[in-house]
């Protein structure tokens, strides 16, 4: 009668005990990435619906005063949608700070996913910018290693939860007023349009 495991049997088990840790372990980030787009995409949602264009009170840049001086939704930015309402825990930063750069939808953005911040840029970008008279236009930049899975969340939420604003998507677009329409539907960049 055997009453000790074999060396060969005892690495067996150990091999096998590393293999179970090392597949939880990659399980355990997968599921931290899921999560984190999809809070990335439920805030999205909140600056859409409540900081940019609110259903009872409109656009945040329609106020008059700072926010505008000629109550239109043009010239909006990322910067002024920041100033014009109380959006905390959404951080801005500013591409250029001069007056026309603030004005300027592609100089300043909306930074998600901070948490995976390299260097202190945000993986994932938000551009507001006006595309006409009460439509914006809003671009995605994801700069994650899922960033396809991002770009195609996003449209889906623009299509589903944000259904009464949407007006369309762009997923071949890469930039605010890219008219030749270069990327494709999985390069983490899609533009969306939105109305009241």
């Amino acid at each position: 009668m055997r009453k000790a495991f074999t060396m060969i049997e005892l690495l067996f088990v150990i091999v096998a005990m590393a293999g179970i840790t090392v597949g939880y372990f990659k399980f355990q980030i997968q599921r931290e990435k899921r999560q984190s787009r999809e809070e990335a995409v439920s805030h999205f949602t909140t600056l859409i619906t409540q900081f940019i264009y609110d259903r009872n009170t409109g656009y945040a840049t329609d106020k008059g005063g700072v926010c505008s001086s000629d109550y239109s939704v043009r010239d909006i930015s990322a910067y002024r949608v920041k100033e014009c309402v109380v959006a905390t825990g959404f951080k801005v930063t500013e591409i250029d700070a001069t007056e026309p750069g603030r004005l300027d939808g592609s100089m300043s953005y909306f930074g998600f996913l901070q948490r995976y911040a390299v260097n202190g840029t945000p993986p994932l970008k938000i551009y507001v910018d006006d595309a006409a008279d009460y439509e914006i236009r809003v671009l995605v930049v994801a700069e994650t290693d899922d960033k396809g899975v991002v770009e195609q969340m996003f449209a889906s939420a623009a299509q589903g939860a944000l259904a009464p604003y949407f007006s369309a998507v762009y997923y071949n677009a890469q930039s605010l007023g890219d008219t030749d329409y270069l990327g494709n539907a999985n390069d983490g960049i899609v533009r969306l349009h939105f109305k009241n």
